[in-house]
């Protein structure tokens, strides 16, 4: 019987897990990621379309200039974690990868 419960709370402890898997772990895809850029980090008051934050009502850094200065873990903590007043965004580690690997082409390796 305390073989089967534990075996039924490991059970229950693994349906609960939300995915602990990062961003890094997963192969990211550059199209799936401008989609999830184009809607979550393209918005005027953001980093805009253009990735530069150009909107005088934005704070937003230049991607341009800050990518390539960045490893992988840094923008995947800067998306999850927030950044300055940039809030977490909020995405899954797979639309996460998909935003780094999309960055990464558009803005620089």
């Amino acid at each position: 019987m305390t073989r089967w419960m534990g075996t039924v709370a490991l059970l229950a402890l693994t349906a609960c897990d939300k995915g602990g898997d990062s961003a890094g772990t997963l192969v990211g895809d550059p199209v799936a990621g401008e989609k999830v850029f184009e809607s979550t980090c393209a918005q005027s008051n953001c980093h805009g379309p253009d990735g530069t934050g150009s909107d005088p009502s934005s704070d937003a850094e230049n991607l341009n200039k800050v990518v390539p200065g960045l490893s992988d873990a840094e923008i995947e903590s800067r998306i999850t974690d927030g950044f300055g007043l940039m809030a977490p965004v909020g995405l899954n580690a797979q639309e996460t990868a998909d935003v780094i690997a999309y960055v990464r082409q558009e803005f620089g390796s």
